[in-house]
């Protein structure tokens, strides 16, 4: 709901570039310690490569931060930096890239069971459904991270 809404949402848009930027600190709950958390999400048009930049201040240095990113696609975590996303098509992948020096990646598949579930299942095509974990090695006050997403 309106409690959980970003906050400082910003968007543009040109030929070559959109971008959409805002404070999502307010979706987190506040015993988290999370004070700001910058999302900003950029697709280059011309190169196809879409950036997601966040900095974040927390208070609680030592509780560990997961990025979660939900796929339908096999996703491939053997290189660590890297996890390679193999399209239905059989002939390409979509590459993650992450810096393995602060982020440590592991995925789980999805568990579905309950009648709750089955509209959920169904947005997703019926399709097993994995999350793709990015957990923090470097627990820090202030940080920044890039994740680009491209082929």
């Amino acid at each position: 709901g309106k409690t959980y809404a970003a906050e400082k949402v910003a968007y543009k848009s040109d030929e070559t570039l959109s971008q959409l930027s805002m404070n999502i600190a307010s979706a987190y709950p506040k015993q988290s310690g999370i004070q700001s958390w910058i999302r900003t999400v950029q697709l280059n048009k011309k190169e196809g490569i879409a950036t997601i930049a966040d900095k974040f201040s927390i208070t609680n240095v030592a509780d560990t931060i997961t990025q979660s990113f939900m796929t339908t696609c096999a996703a491939d975590l053997s290189k660590e930096g890297k996890i390679f996303f193999s399209l239905p098509d059989g002939n390409s992948n979509v590459i993650l890239e992450y810096d393995a020096t602060e982020w440590k990646a592991m995925k789980e598949k999805i568990v579905l069971s309950t009648p709750e579930d089955e509209r959920f299942k169904q947005s997703w095509g019926g399709k097993e459904i994995w999350r793709i974990l990015l957990v923090n090695r470097i627990h820090q006050a202030l940080a920044q991270t890039v994740y680009r997403i491209h082929k």
